[in-house]
C-alpha cells in the first residue's frame, strides 16, 4: 500500500463502530494525533461522525447504503 500507512479493521480489534475505541486504537498504532488522520468510510453513522467528533479528517465513500444518507449534523459531514 503506497498511500496508506495502516488499516485497523473492528473485527480484528474486538472493539465495534462506531465505538471511539476503535478510532483511538488506530491512532495510537499509527503514533498519530487526529488531526492528521484520514479516515475514509462509507457510513455516516459509523465512520464519519465518530471520527469527526476526535478531530480526524473524513472522506465520504458514497457507495451501497450511504447513497440514502444524509447528514443530520455537523459531525456527520465529511470533512
Amino acid at each position: 500500500m503506497k498511500y496508506i500507512k495502516l488499516v485497523v479493521a473492528s473485527a480484528e480489534k474486538g472493539v465495534a463502530k462506531p465505538d471511539s475505541e476503535i478510532f483511538l486504537r488506530a491512532l495510537s498504532r499509527a503514533y498519530c494525533l487526529p488531526e492528521n488522520a484520514v479516515m475514509i468510510g462509507d457510513r455516516i453513522d459509523n465512520d464519519i461522525e465518530p471520527a469527526n467528533k476526535l478531530g480526524m479528517k473524513t472522506i465520504w465513500v458514497k457507495q451501497g447504503f450511504a447513497v440514502y444518507q444524509k447528514p443530520m449534523n455537523e459531525f456527520q459531514k465529511a470533512t
